[in-house]
């Protein structure tokens, strides 16, 4: 097991369990190779154990007890997570969120009696048996299926990765949220197959005022069905020919109508001559890192440009980001700066966040990422 000494001063954040712990933060690492690494403050007093990594973030903090990172100690976290989810067991959640449940590294989605897994980091890898162990002795797991296959830093050294990992995984299954049926392609779908994020967001657009409605970025549909369902004539846009296509059965199982359209949400929007009452925009992460913040701003402001010429008078505008380096600040900056010069400006009715399935700690400011910004567009003075 390696050593990690820190700089003079770390320590008191992680004693306020911020779990990250940087390379310019640590003073010397001294011990065995491995996975997880005792953590000590520079005049020797134990701070806790944590996942090692060669990356810029040289700790991921677990515990600040000398305790065993084993499968009992997988098997208590996962059920303390249960725990705080009030949810039915036989719905479909998010688990165990990372560092929001005290797992960095770990994703867990429920999708009714099976789980799908990421690994997200060289130390989750490592321990992929014993949390594996773990989900199978606080569940009724029928099949658990690795989605690793994301795109990581080389510096966490990590192969994407896919596949069985217990029972045996269906290639499509049909989940429900909000009275809705929705069907998740476990194995190619984006992330683990769907977004429970955006589960109250969802249900909280059956509550917009106005007759049509426009879905960019739709995926598989999940606010262009809620709308459909509130009685709106939804247009829903997305790039991926398959996720349309499965958008298409979902609005099929439902007995819903929406015009699923595939095509670039930005080609969209240049080329129709529709109006709409809604339009939600809820692009992939823009961004990985805080120096491209600028990027991101600028790709938003076109966005909300040409949403502008699309959404009537009065209409509401609802747009998201998921990159935790767009903060709300820069997301209220790129709407504004989309309407500068037009003699318009954005009410802002409500500001909203992930579902409480992906929970967010205050001292871990990186694990609120979801933002959603509702809006009125108004004409100035």
């Amino acid at each position: 097991m390696r050593v990690v000494y820190l700089r003079n001063g770390v320590e008191r954040k992680i004693k306020n369990f911020y779990p990250w712990i940087f390379r310019d933060e640590v003073k010397e690492i001294v011990g065995e190779e491995g996975y997880i690494a005792n953590v000590f403050s520079r005049n020797g007093d134990f701070l806790g154990r944590g996942f090692f990594s060669k990356s810029h973030i040289t700790v991921r903090m677990l515990t600040s007890k000398d305790e065993e990172i084993d499968e009992e100690f997988f098997l208590k976290r996962i059920r303390k997570a249960r725990l705080k989810r009030d949810f039915s067991d036989d719905q479909s959640f998010r688990l165990v969120h990372a560092e929001g449940d005290f797992l960095p590294g770990v994703i867990v989605d429920k999708y009714k009696d099976g789980f799908v897994v990421q690994f997200r980091t060289k130390g989750a890898e490592a321990l992929k048996e014993r949390i594996v162990s773990a989900i199978l002795g606080t569940t009724n797991a029928s099949f658990i299926y690795e989605r690793s296959d994301f795109e990581t830093s080389s510096k966490e050294d990590l192969e994407r990765k896919k596949g069985p990992l217990y029972g045996k995984t269906p290639e499509v299954m049909t989940i429900e949220e909000n009275s809705l049926k929705f069907i998740v392609d476990i194995a190619h779908g984006q992330k683990t197959g769907f977004f429970f994020d955006q589960r109250k967001n969802r249900k909280l657009v059956r509550t917009l005022p106005g007759k049509s409605a426009l879905d960019l970025y739709t995926y598989t549909g999940g606010f262009a069905l809620n709308l459909a369902a509130s009685g709106f004539d939804v247009t829903g846009v997305d790039k991926s020919k398959d996720d349309i296509e499965i958008a298409k059965e979902n609005a099929k199982i439902n007995n819903l109508k929406v015009d699923f359209i595939s095509s670039d949400s930005f080609d969209f929007l240049r080329g129709t001559s529709r109006k709409f009452d809604v339009v939600i925009a809820d692009p992939p992460s823009l961004i990985k890192k805080k120096s491209e913040k600028k990027k991101a701003i600028s790709i938003l402001s076109q966005l909300t440009n040409l949403v502008k010429d699309v959404l009537n008078i009065g209409g509401i505008f609802v747009i998201c980001s998921c990159a935790y380096n767009i903060d709300m600040h820069a997301l209220i900056e790129s709407m504004r700066r989309g309407i500068e010069g037009e003699g318009l400006v954005w009410n802002i009715l409500n500001i909203t966040y992930q579902d409480t399935d992906h929970p967010y700690i205050a001292q871990i400011p990186e694990t609120l990422y979801l933002k959603c910004i509702w809006a009125r567009l108004e004409e100035g003075w």
